[in-house]
C-alpha cells in the first residue's frame, strides 16, 4: 500500500469515529434535555392564613429546584412578603468574599426576640453559586443599617442562587 492510500485510509476512519463520536454527543445531550425537574406548584400566600413560615417552606424550600441556577431577581418577583432585613455572609477565610445572603421577614426586634428559637425565625438562607466580593454589600449594610431596600434589590438581584435553606426546616 502507498503512503497515498495509507493517508486516505487513516482520513476515513478519523472521519467514521468523529462522526459516531457527535452522535454519541448528540444522544447525551438530547437524554440532558428530556430530564424533567417536578417542582410543586406554587401556593399564594393567601392559601396560608398568613403563616409565614409555612409560605416560605412550601414555595421556596420545597420548590428550590426551580430557582437554583436563576439570577435571585426571579425569586425575589415571586415573593408576596416584603424582605425587611437582610445580612450577607461572608467567608471566614477571605472576608472580602460573600457566599450567600439571608433574606429576613420579620423586623430587627422581632428577629432577635427569636433569637433563642431559630425555627421560629422568618428566614430564606440564599447561596450563591458562585461567591461574590463583599465591597458592595457591606456600603449596603452601612448605609441602609441593614433594611431591604431598593438599592438592595438591585444589586442582588442579579446573583446566581446555588441553594436555598431556612433554619430548623428541611425537605421531606
Amino acid at each position: 500500500m502507498d503512503m497515498k492510500t495509507a493517508n486516505f485510509l487513516i482520513i476515513i476512519i478519523i472521519a467514521f469515529v468523529g462522526c459516531n463520536g457527535c452522535n454519541n454527543i448528540k444522544k447525551a445531550n438530547s437524554v440532558k434535555s428530556s430530564i424533567t425537574i417536578n417542582v410543586p406548584t406554587y401556593i399564594p400566600m393567601k392559601e396560608f392564613n398568613g403563616d409565614t413560615l409555612r409560605y416560605l417552606e412550601a414555595n421556596f424550600l420545597k420548590r428550590k429546584e426551580y430557582y437554583i441556577n436563576k439570577n435571585l431577581g426571579i425569586l425575589l418577583n415571586d415573593l408576596e412578603i416584603p424582605v425587611k432585613v437582610h445580612y450577607y455572609w461572608d467567608n471566614f477565610n477571605n472576608e472580602s468574599i460573600s457566599t450567600g445572603i439571608s433574606l429576613v421577614f420579620m423586623n430587627k426586634e422581632q428577629f432577635y426576640q427569636n433569637r433563642r428559637n431559630p425555627e421560629n425565625r422568618k428566614i430564606l438562607n440564599i447561596k450563591w453559586a458562585k461567591p461574590i466580593s463583599t465591597d458592595t454589600s457591606l456600603e449596603l449594610i452601612r448605609e441602609n443599617k441593614g433594611f431591604w431596600t431598593k438599592k438592595e434589590i438591585g444589586y442582588y438581584k442579579n446573583q446566581t442562587i446555588g441553594d436555598i435553606s431556612m433554619i430548623g426546616k428541611t425537605i421531606n
